[in-house]
């Protein structure tokens, strides 16, 4: 009973991390965005007409964006620490004004450099457009983004980490879309970030097993090791068990589906919970004992896999000279 408690705590602590960043709502006091925290358009820009294009962005007037464009009003003019027309026209959800600047040939993908009076909490430096709106709740948001340049292997310098790991870490409303867009878009589903790769990552981040299957269904590689390590993504399916009493009916659902394709895939689950049992009882040792052990056990393997490639390599030349 305690543990479901501090789980709905913890749900309800991270909504609230949501609703301080400028992926969540703005302002119980119906300020504007930019009330908020002060963003005056002529204190990041100094051409006019860019000025006068925030202003029309702030104002939801569509004809008077197009009409500044046409104009000449530069729509990847960079401002003070990288502020752009599109990053302007983000935090406060409407789409259509988003999207217009967009379709006028903004660029998603630049990495500001400040957080433009967010104190952190909205913003950070390099941060990008594409990234945020990985992130947001804003519906189509993302859809759009990827639709006009967003980069899918786009690589966040303060966090190290691509798209893909923002919709599994983010407050998406429809992660399986914008997972499937930046599969469409070619991103990188091997990438390893944090010493995980996305599908590991959507295993751990809360259990999201559907996209976990999606992304090996995509092509995700699932006997990818950890770094420095001889993990492999079945360990950390099999150590989601023990979350099973918290799990909602979907959930419940994702993971049988999960466990399914890979056991006919050929994966021991029952090796894996040997595995993981073993690396309990390393865990008391030193942690100095415990990396010299993970070391050792991580050169054996690939002096295994060394020595089984070699094999097969032999009977494959041997193959050839038969022929």
């Amino acid at each position: 009973m305690i543990l479901a408690t501090l789980v709905v705590l913890l749900s309800a602590s991270l909504s609230f991390v949501g609703c301080s960043k400028v992926t969540g709502p703005l302002s119980r006091a119906n300020r504007s965005w930019y009330d908020k925290f002060g963003w005056h358009a002529e204190d990041y820009f100094d051409d006019p007409k860019v000025i006068a294009l925030c202003e029309a962005i702030q104002n939801e007037d569509l004809a008077e964006i197009d009409r500044l464009v046409a104009a000449g009003a530069d729509i990847n003019a960079l401002g003070k620490g990288k502020m752009t027309p599109l990053l302007w026209a983000f935090p406060e959800n409407k789409l259509e004004v988003f999207k217009r600047i967009l379709e006028h040939g903004a660029d998603p993908n630049v990495h500001v450099e400040d957080d433009f009076g967010t104190k952190m909490s909205g913003i950070v430096p390099g941060d990008s457009v594409t990234h945020l709106a990985a992130e947001t709740w804003f519906p189509n948001y993302f859809k759009y983004v990827m639709q006009h340049g967003g980069d899918p292997n786009l690589v966040d310098p303060q966090h190290r980490e691509t798209p893909l790991f923002s919709v599994i870490k983010g407050h998406c409303t429809n992660k399986r879309e914008a997972v499937q867009l930046l599969i469409d878009a070619g991103a990188d589903l091997d990438d390893v970030r944090s010493g995980a790769t996305p599908a590991m990552a959507a295993v751990s981040w809360f259990g999201q097993y559907g996209l976990t299957l999606q992304l090996l269904e995509a092509g995700a590689d699932h006997e990818i090791y950890r770094p420095d390590s001889n993990q492999q993504l079945v360990h950390l399916v099999v150590r989601e068990q023990r979350r099973k009493p918290y799990w909602s009916a979907e959930q419940k659902s994702d993971y049988d589906e999960l466990v399914a394709w890979l056991n006919a895939q050929g994966v021991s689950f029952e090796k894996a919970k040997a595995d993981n049992a073993h690396w309990k009882e390393e865990g008391k040792l030193l942690p100095a004992q415990i990396r010299a052990v993970r070391e050792r056990e991580v050169k054996e393997r690939i002096r295994r896999e060394e020595a089984e490639k070699a094999r097969q390599n032999a009977v494959e030349g041997e193959r050839e000279k038969g022929e």
